[in-house]
């Protein structure tokens, strides 16, 4: 910074240098106010930079490095404001990957009746539904099993995500 005000006059570097003193100390007000404009402005980008790439949460670590740092309340009042708009928005997408998904285990099960209604092949049906020991029809069994391992695997792969029963 020395370098930079050096090449203006010999006041106004002084002038510049000394408030460049004085916000990176932290010593005023002004100083304090500039600096929580500054971090606000950095998860303002980080929030764009999301919305551009579809991708919310994505930049999480520039949200927890400014966490609790905000002391106006006008950008108070705004980080508040990004901040429920960006939850909305990570909300949202998981909905969304979550009906995708739902979606394509709809497609799966929709086959599955088809085979049960006869329109395919019902080759995998283990041997004690065979026998005509249940009182089921054993093609509505066969789907029945396939929803009961596909909810397992599903159920599974939920706990491997949750911090606390992962493996």
């Amino acid at each position: 910074m020395k370098q930079l005000t050096q090449l203006l006059s010999k006041d106004l570097g002084k002038e510049l240098y000394e408030l460049w003193e004085e916000y990176e100390a932290q010593s005023s007000a002004e100083a304090k106010f500039v600096k929580q404009l500054d971090q606000c402005e950095m998860i303002l980008q980080a929030s764009e930079y999301e919305h551009l790439e579809k991708k919310p949460g994505r930049l999480q670590d520039f949200y927890d490095s400014t966490a609790g740092k905000f002391s106006h309340p006008e950008i108070v009042q705004l980080v508040s404001e990004l901040e429920a708009e960006r939850n909305a928005d990570i909300e949202a997408a998981a909905e969304k990957a979550f009906l995708s998904n739902h979606s394509t285990k709809s497609a799966l099960w929709k086959k599955k009746e088809r085979q049960a209604a006869g329109y395919g092949p019902v080759t995998d049906l283990p041997m004690h539904l065979r026998g005509g020991g249940l009182h089921v029809v054993p093609a509505f069994a066969e789907v029945l099993l396939q929803l009961i391992h596909q909810v397992h695997a599903e159920f599974l792969l939920y706990l491997n995500q949750v911090p606390f029963f992962r493996r």
